[in-house]
């Protein structure tokens, strides 16, 4: 599985549907799904404190017992931006017998059956009954009352002794991001699996205390709680299947909050395996619909393909090869380029991005970051998919967010630089010296930049983002609500809603990006747009966070 924090060993797969549109064309449809994760076995990991049980009647020094039990990983521990914990070794007792120096086979395994009625005894009947088999493991990650109770037996050639296992005191709290560890501790997604490379990280073959400095993050752990609570209040008020979440700097790139939800316990093997937790953050890539209306903007402005105040006429619909591209409310006259996104005109955005051509709408995507994957050490996401064919008509769908998929994530990346000034983003989970040097590339003009905040903040205010709006907070963003594709094509009652916003929109600090995946709330077909249930939600989630993040609240004038 991608993760957001980082690649896992395995590569992913997708697949893309495709359908010709009825009367509004949305070109080739894409919708990519990933199959599977990449994970290894584990099992649940118990809060205890450090123990070590004395083995009863047998010499513990024999030299093959870490060569048979295995050997293990510490790990140093992971926390927050303010040193917060999110993940530590904890300690447990292994059960295992020495063959060699049980006197009953049967009494054992009827002893230890009562306790853990899961165990095969007819495998550990045939490997008790082995007198050359001197350490068997029977049991990992023993709860210590239990451990106790078996001491207590006196059964020989039982013994005990710690092994490390990986706890996160917050359970689901950013789990996709944290990842998860093996059987042996050792990191295989998200953030543990960077870990692996720590010079903190040591081969041992009994639990130790980790005396390394701590791994620390960019993520806070009350913004990511905030964050996390709303997700799932708008997951239950609009009957959604799921929802992803990112806030970041736009400046530095540091993330302090991404969640996709439903979410996952690291310590749950059976939550880590389950297609329906799985991170969509990152991991996954759909057409995102209207919230592409920006970038096509961002183009024509920065390319010069038309003026600041130029007016697109859009009474007509378009017609080009065998599709019809109309407006869901369709508007006789001319708008400007604020209203285009205002009123969410496909027809605007279509004629702009035919304006503009092939050619150059895929260089300057390029340019941006939107046609290859986010790839860092800390950071990936899957690749975007893109037309076979990069025609006239996948020029005019992508005009309006179809025929390309990315990850939330990245469009949020992108979104980010859009509004920053033009400044590329490098996205990041590990906290940096705060000096440290940026390199940094001028995407598109600093004007642009700010005349595309304007624009975003106009929609707030008098468009179909308004319901974002957090007064004192000036906030900044575009809707976009998209068919959401199945396998083969679109399901028609499904759809994709998101809510992209920057605050304070004078000088923005922060990129929000809000997603929920086939919302269903009761009422009309339009409460299932964004601007009903992405924006909202994107609305609270700032006025939570921003004293969390350190943006004051300001007395503001309209506008």
């Amino acid at each position: 599985m991608n993760t957001l924090a980082v690649g896992t060993k395995n590569a992913q797969s997708s697949r893309v549907a495709t359908r010709q549109p009825k009367s509004q064309v949305k070109s080739i449809a894409l919708r990519v799904f990933i199959i599977g994760l990449s994970i290894t076995v584990s099992f649940t990991v118990v809060a205890v404190q450090l123990i070590r049980l004395a083995v009863i009647g047998q010499n513990r020094q024999n030299t093959n017992t870490s060569q048979t039990i295995g050997e293990f990983y510490s790990r140093p521990d992971i926390v927050d931006r303010h040193g917060r914990l999110l993940a530590t070794d904890i300690a447990l007792p292994a059960l295992f017998a020495d063959s060699h120096l049980i006197t009953s086979v049967d009494e054992t395994i009827e002893s230890i059956k009562n306790i853990f009625p899961e165990l095969n005894t007819t495998k550990v009947r045939r490997a008790l009954s082995d007198k050359n088999r001197r350490y068997y493991l029977l049991k990992r990650a023993v709860a210590p009352r239990v451990a106790e109770t078996i001491n207590a037996m006196g059964l020989p050639g039982l013994g005990f002794r710690s092994e490390p296992k990986r706890k996160y005191p917050n359970v689901r709290l950013a789990g996709h991001l944290l990842g998860y560890v093996d059987s042996y501790n050792y990191g295989v997604t998200g953030v543990e699996h960077l870990l692996n490379r720590n010079k903190g990280v040591r081969r041992v073959d009994h639990a130790t205390v980790n005396t390394a400095s701590p791994l620390r993050l960019t993520i806070d752990v009350r913004t990511q709680y905030a964050l996390e609570r709303e997700l799932i209040a708008g997951i239950k008020k609009f009957k959604a299947k799921a929802a992803t979440g990112v806030l970041f700097e736009v400046q530095n790139g540091e993330i302090w909050a991404a969640a996709s939800l439903p979410g996952v316990e690291p310590a749950n093997i059976n939550e880590m395996m389950d297609r329906s937790r799985r991170d969509r953050l990152a991991s996954d890539a759909f057409e995102l619909g209207s919230v592409f209306r920006l970038f096509t903007l961002a183009m024509v402005m920065d390319l010069d393909i038309v003026t600041p105040k130029a007016l697109v006429d859009v009474t007509n619909p378009i017609k080009i090869e065998s599709f019809v591209i109309s407006d869901e409310n369709p508007f006789a006259g001319k708008l400007s380029l604020e209203q285009i996104m205002i009123r969410s005109s496909n027809v605007g955005s279509g004629i702009l991005a035919e304006a503009t051509g092939s050619e150059r709408q895929h260089s300057f995507f390029e340019r941006i970051g939107l046609t290859r994957a986010i790839n860092r050490e800390d950071i990936k996401t899957i690749s975007p998919v893109l037309p076979k064919t990069w025609g006239a008509a996948e020029t005019v769908s992508i005009g309006f967010g179809y025929g390309i998929a990315v990850s939330p994530l990245q469009f949020a990346v992108v979104f980010g630089s859009m509004v920053n000034g033009g400044i590329s983003i490098i996205p990041t989970l590990i906290l940096q010296p705060s000096n440290r040097v940026f390199s940094k590339q001028q995407l598109i003009r600093a004007k642009t930049s700010s005349r595309l905040r304007d624009m975003l903040r106009q929609n707030v205010l008098d468009g179909r983002g308004w319901r974002a709006n957090v007064v004192g907070y000036r906030v900044g963003g575009i809707t976009g609500t998209a068919d959401l594709a199945n396998d083969v094509n679109y399901e028609g009652n499904s759809v994709i809603t998101s809510f992209a916003a920057t605050f304070p929109i004078d000088k923005p600090r922060f990129a929000l990006m809000i997603t929920f995946f086939d919302p269903q709330p009761k009422g009309t077909k339009a409460m299932r747009s964004a601007e009903n249930t992405a924006a909202p939600v994107a609305g609270e989630v700032i006025r939570r966070v921003a004293p969390l993040v350190g943006v004051e609240k300001r007395a503001e004038m309209r506008g």
